[in-house]
């Protein structure tokens, strides 16, 4: 079985080492690299072009142009967007500037891990709280 390359980005040390213990538990997925801002996620893109990436987006550097800028030095890097941001203006922003899917921070462990399995899959998971008629519309106009 081939290994699913990750690489976590978020500023808060408690979340991003309880998410690199908790993925680093299943032997589908190798960490590569756990990083704190955009500018560091970029570099290490850069050098390891990691199959799936967990991204804050409100850490420094993130946000749509961190997506943007990952979608143009990585097209093939999946993008999980991991975030406490839950408003459906910034869910479809993120995901019309390049996430694969959308959870929000709070999300049980496996639930992160069920949406890293489907990112790869090639599906679009969001918190299903996220979910309306203009998002559920917005993902199915998407290119996969």
């Amino acid at each position: 079985m081939t290994e699913t390359t990750v690489v976590v980005a978020d500023d808060q040390p408690i979340l991003r080492d309880a998410l690199v213990d908790f993925i680093g538990l299943f032997d589908e997925f190798r960490l590569t690299g756990a990083v704190s801002s955009g500018g560091e996620l970029l570099e290490l893109i850069r050098g390891a072009a990691p199959d799936v990436a967990i991204v804050d987006i409100r850490m420094p550097g993130g946000g749509a142009g961190l997506l943007r800028a990952i979608r143009e030095l990585a097209p093939a890097t999946r993008i999980l967007v991991l975030s406490a941001a839950g408003e459906r203006e910034i869910v479809m922003e993120m995901m019309a500037s390049g996430a694969n899917g959308y959870l929000i921070k709070g999300e049980l462990p496996v639930k992160v891990v069920e949406g890293l399995r489907a990112v790869v899959d090639g599906q679009r998971p969001v918190s299903d709280e996220l979910v309306d008629d203009e998002v559920r519309a917005l993902l199915d106009r998407l290119p996969d």
